[in-house]
């Protein structure tokens, strides 16, 4: 009696273990699927595009136009243009650095035309050309296809205060500086943009002047004199 108890209590187990294995088993076979399909993985694309800048044509040379006399005195003018381009996310900046101080230099012997007496302070200055010093100068002023490029240097109150602490008005030949052979972008600065130029360029002015009074002192001998400048963009 006990032998055949333990045979069907045995058997029992055996036939019930049996169909959980089976059932186990489908089971597997039936979620698997589901599970593979439902797999995620993100991933990322990534570009480096490298930064660029160039002037796109040569800054043509400057002949002043005006009669001056080393005696009398006189003023003259000149113009000259270049044009820049970049992909740079937060624009560029132009800067232009004179070989002296000096910087219209006679070619021949001695004599030189001095820079314009307002060249160092950039937050600060009387606005127009003063010319009631005793002696001949050099000076230049900024301008751009878009003003706002213009540095906050050459701009101001819009009458008779320039620089930086003045404002940010820009009138057309109102400020001027003269030339400094160090480049801080304090004093040297022209020009700062804010985003990428356009393919065709951003086209910036510099408008130069020379004045000598009557009776110049120091003297000015008669000659062709020389002023070398360049220019340098870089990305902001």
């Amino acid at each position: 009696m006990n032998l055949l108890h333990v045979l069907t209590s045995a058997k029992t187990s055996f036939v019930a273990t049996t169909c959980i294995v089976i059932a186990a088993v489908a089971t597997f076979f039936v979620l698997e699927p589901i599970v593979s399909r439902s797999a995620v993985e993100n991933f990322i694309v990534t570009q480096t595009v490298t930064g660029a800048i160039s002037f796109l044509a040569s800054t043509s040379p400057v002949s002043m136009v005006g009669s001056l006399d080393g005696l009398t005195g006189g003023t003259s003018w000149g113009t000259t243009t270049s044009r820049v381009r970049t992909n740079n996310a937060t624009g560029y900046n132009m800067t232009i650095v004179f070989a002296s101080t000096s910087p219209m230099i006679r070619n021949t012997g001695g004599g030189y035309i001095s820079t314009y007496q307002y060249s160092t302070g950039t937050t600060n200055y009387p606005s127009g050309f003063d010319t009631s010093v005793s002696n001949a100068q050099f000076g230049f002023s900024a301008n751009a296809s878009n003003t706002a490029e213009v540095s906050a240097v050459f701009k101001g109150n819009g009458t008779t205060l320039c620089g930086s602490s003045n404002g940010s008005t820009f009138v057309v030949n109102n400020c001027w500086r003269g030339a400094s052979s160090t480049n801080a972008a304090a004093t040297t600065q022209i020009i700062n943009t804010s985003a990428p130029t356009p393919s065709s360029g951003s086209t910036s002015t510099l408008q130069f002047r020379i004045t000598i009074p009557n009776n110049p002192n120091p003297a000015v001998p008669d000659g062709t004199y020389t002023a070398t400048a360049t220019l340098t963009a870089l990305d902001n």
